[in-house]
């Protein structure tokens, strides 16, 4: 059956209640044109955006804890857009891609905050409140989906070339007394212009003596060429793509045939030869939702679902989940990646 215009699978919302981008993917009748065409989604439109949002959020993070986080995205908005496809999932309808994956990024970053770095994260909650409840200050999203604040009259006004260096030395000369409001009017009074809204939470963690702040940046002269040097590879060729894709689906066959505790022990701690986590790239490609992943690893989905985003987890974990010790974790991951490598011919992975 040919897709026709207004058409939408049972379920979905009409196309013109869809961000014009997703369309082609949604209204897809057969299954590799649909996985082809969300790919082109999640490469073409989400990526970038995901990255601007996860760059501005999280200055000074390595580069290994960006990809993960970036990764977590695209993950949530693939498993997202496969569910729109279903009528049992009843997701509503996506409008604005782009407002939806930056939403989706900052709420990622705001949970790694949260997890990493949480007396900052706290900090930044409370900075955010006041600025947007004291009528005298603001804030507003600025270029490159980063956040910027300052008087309540340069709201909408680019962000200043001086005011990171000016929060910098305010916060190592001011004192730490007063409230909280009233710290943050002293500092974006003293400004010559709009700061981002992450320099002023590093000048007031600087005064309040909070420790667990992100890593200070490195200058912002730096910050073009980072964004060169940083750009995500281009992706792999159609070609290599599809190769990647048969190997996962012939890995996944031989996994469900594993026993039990070898299933659960190389799952949960599955990783690629450089250490990331690599369990995502299954239900990402379409290789195995997360109720056969939790099936396989024998986890109640909901469990799974709780826990994902701390894979892959270390031995000692695995092994209070599996009732064994961790010496006997690492035995039974040994003896699944013997016996894959002899059944994949893959010795080096």
């Amino acid at each position: 059956m040919s897709a026709t215009p207004g058409w939408a699978p049972e379920g979905l919302a009409p196309s013109s209640e869809v961000d014009r981008a997703l369309q082609p993917y949604l209204l897809a009748t057969d299954a590799d044109d649909a996985q082809a065409r969300l790919g082109d989604v999640l490469q073409q439109v989400a990526a970038p955006v995901a990255w601007d949002v996860i760059r501005g959020q999280l200055r000074g993070v390595d580069k290994s804890d960006l990809d993960d986080v970036h990764a977590g995205v695209l993950l949530a908005l693939a498993v997202h857009l496969r569910g729109a496809r279903s009528a049992a999932d009843g997701s509503g309808p996506i409008r604005d891609l782009t407002g939806y994956v930056a939403t989706v990024a900052h709420n990622a970053c705001h949970a790694f905050l949260r997890a990493r770095f949480p007396h900052r994260a706290h900090l930044r909650s409370r900075v955010r409140y006041v600025l947007t409840r004291d009528p005298s200050v603001a804030l507003w999203e600025g270029g490159r989906r980063e956040w910027l604040c300052g008087a309540a009259a340069q709201r909408g006004a680019a962000r200043h070339g001086d005011a990171a260096a000016r929060l910098t030395e305010l916060g190592r000369r001011l004192g730490g007394g007063g409230s909280l409001p009233d710290l943050i009017r002293s500092l974006l009074r003293e400004l010559p212009g709009p700061a981002r809204f992450d320099d002023l939470v590093d000048a007031v963690a600087a005064i309040q003596g909070i420790e667990d702040a992100l890593p200070r940046p490195r200058p912002r002269e730096h910050d073009d060429a980072d964004r060169r040097d940083e750009q995500p590879d281009p992706g792999p060729s159609p070609e290599s793509a599809l190769a990647q894709r048969d190997f996962l689906s012939a890995l996944w066959s031989e996994i469900r045939l594993l026993p039990a505790g070898q299933r659960a022990a190389l799952l949960l701690n599955l990783r690629d030869a450089e250490g990331h986590g690599m369990v995502a790239l299954f239900p990402l490609t379409d290789t195995a939702t997360l109720a056969e992943l939790a099936e396989a690893i024998g986890m109640p989905e909901e469990r799974l679902r709780a826990v994902w985003d701390e894979l892959p987890r270390e031995d000692a974990w695995i092994a209070e989940w599996l009732g064994v010790t961790p010496r006997q974790v690492i035995n039974l991951r040994k003896c699944a990646r013997e016996r894959l490598a002899r059944r994949m011919k893959k010795g080096s992975w």
